[in-house]
């Protein structure tokens, strides 16, 4: 009886503390640094990208095209270095918490950056970006770990605390009233930081609209600003006059350069036939003219060569007939042998349009320096550019066309088309 007694009085130690609770978030937000938090499609082939995939590259049909990135291994070392502290008794709860909290708020800040990153490059090279449910899960569980460690690092939770005691209990009503309190006082914080913050870029003079120094304190006088905002002192006629005029002439500059680029965009919006890399004839829109645009300039590392004298003397002795699909077919495309039925074995290609030749001085046009370039920006400068006759005033395009570079070169040709160095059938 009394050996009952004892055993009754023994208290039961409960498992959702907020501590477990804590340990098991922990763990999931390691499983996630393994899942796939994003998807990317390019040129018809779907990539799952997750934390690991980016520390060790990216590869697209056997072509490395992201190299490794160890440094994104910290998203793992962060949660891992978290769980180990929540089961060393080294610091107090608040210590802990505080801690535990810095570590998640950083790892939260990487994991956007990572997605920020993936897009772009995304983007950048014409390829489809998907946000997966991991991701979204993984971001929820970090911000539950932030907030609860927030309020044990604020003192109205302990990490043994029995969450369902907390709740169920006498004084449960109290304790959900000072975790919301804890919760609006961090929230009030933050965004009072926020705020200061925006007021300060706010407040901050834009270069652009600067105009000028104040001759008698040296602040920055804005447009539209007669007086020095410092100072008093008057600002003077003529610098008011100029940046009217300076004004002026770049509103001016921005409205033809934008409808150069509607222009442009409408042109490229059109239905047009391209040849694609494998010589086939495609209908294609401006996305997918492009993509054969990207892949016509791109540069794989470490995998391209130098092409023999008689590829050299071949390929810079082409004219616009001879690129024809066999041609394309002979040295560009992988190939395999079929026979009754059965696929025999794979031939690589000949050449990759990255395998780079030396191109002779005043080959395109009269003064053009010597070049080494890949065989595919050869193609691009003799057989897109040159016979439009824009190549003499844009000089020899030799950087892979990726989105951005498109919008240079699209912009450069709308320049030309403005200043009459070109006609409206060279634009076209």
């Amino acid at each position: 009886m009394e050996e009952s007694n004892v055993t009754n009085g023994v208290k039961k130690k409960s498992v959702l503390t907020v501590k477990n609770i804590l340990r098991a978030l922990t763990i999931l937000g390691i499983i996630f640094v393994f899942c796939p938090s994003f998807l990317v499609s390019c040129s018809g082939e779907d990539v799952n990208v997750s934390v690991m995939t980016a520390v060790g590259g990216v590869e697209v049909y056997g072509e490395r095209v992201v190299d490794p990135n160890p440094i994104m291994l910290i998203c793992l070392l962060l949660p891992i270095a978290v769980l180990v502290l929540l089961f060393i008794r080294k610091f107090n709860d608040r210590k802990t918490a505080g801690v535990i909290l810095g570590c998640t708020a950083v790892d939260l800040v990487i994991w956007f950056i990572f997605r920020t990153a993936v897009k772009n490059y995304a983007e950048e090279n014409y390829c489809t970006f998907g946000t997966t449910p991991w991701f979204v899960i993984n971001v929820i569980v970090m911000i539950i770990v932030i907030l609860i460690t927030a309020v044990v690092a604020a003192g109205k939770l302990q990490l043994e605390t029995d969450l369902i005691a907390a709740v169920t209990g006498k004084g449960s009503q109290e304790a959900l009233d000072q975790m919301s309190a804890a919760v609006s006082q961090m929230s009030g914080a933050v965004t009072k930081m926020a705020g200061k913050v925006v007021n300060n870029i706010n407040n901050k003079p834009k270069k652009e609209n600067i105009i000028g120094y104040c001759a008698k304190c040296g602040s920055p006088i804005q447009y539209g600003c007669k007086f020095c905002t410092s100072c008093g002192t008057a600002v003077p006629e003529s610098m008011i006059a100029e940046a009217e005029a300076a004004r002026k002439a770049a509103e001016e500059a921005e409205a033809a350069r934008k409808a150069a680029e509607a222009e442009a965009a409408t042109l490229m919006d059109q239905k047009m036939t391209a040849l694609d890399i494998r010589g086939n004839n495609v209908k294609s829109v401006a996305k997918e003219l492009y993509n054969s645009m990207y892949e016509l300039t791109k540069v794989v590392e470490g995998s391209g060569k130098k092409v023999s004298a008689s590829i050299s003397e071949l390929v810079l002795g082409m004219e616009p007939d001879d690129v024809t699909r066999s041609f394309l077919a002979k040295y560009f495309a992988d190939t395999v042998n079929a026979k009754e039925g059965n696929v025999g074995g794979k031939r690589k290609s000949v050449l990759k349009t990255w395998d780079t030749l030396d191109v002779p001085a005043n080959h395109f046009f009269e003064g053009q320096p010597a070049k080494t370039m890949t065989i595919g920006r050869y193609i691009l400068n003799k057989f897109v550019l040159q016979p439009v006759g824009v190549l003499d005033e844009l000089g020899i395009v030799n950087d892979t066309l990726n989105k951005k570079n498109i919008g240079k070169l699209d912009n450069a040709v709308g320049a030309l088309y403005q200043a009459d160095k070109i006609t409206r059938k060279q634009f076209n």
